[in-house]
């Protein structure tokens, strides 16, 4: 398990999770002052893949394909 970053806002890390999740790379968020939320991904052979996608989430948090992927994730547990 290895640490890939931080957000600051929980409602975006929470997304950027579920996000991770629907991609099959199963991960974990712990609070961390004073550098918010940290994200942390169990596989060690999707780190940089999932370095990659939290590189591109901080350049656009807001995009909807986010959230759309984060409702497919409470969908996909719900299976």
């Amino acid at each position: 398990m290895r640490l890939i970053g931080h957000l600051a806002d929980e409602k975006a890390a929470r997304t950027f999770a579920d996000y991770l999740y629907v991609q099959k790379i199963e991960n974990h968020l712990d609070y961390e002052k004073p550098d918010g939320w940290g994200v942390w991904v169990n596989d060690e052979d999707k780190i940089d893949e999932a370095t990659r996608l939290l590189t591109v989430f901080q350049a656009n948090p807001t995009d909807p394909k986010y959230r759309a992927e984060g409702r497919r994730s409470l969908s996909q547990e719900g299976a």
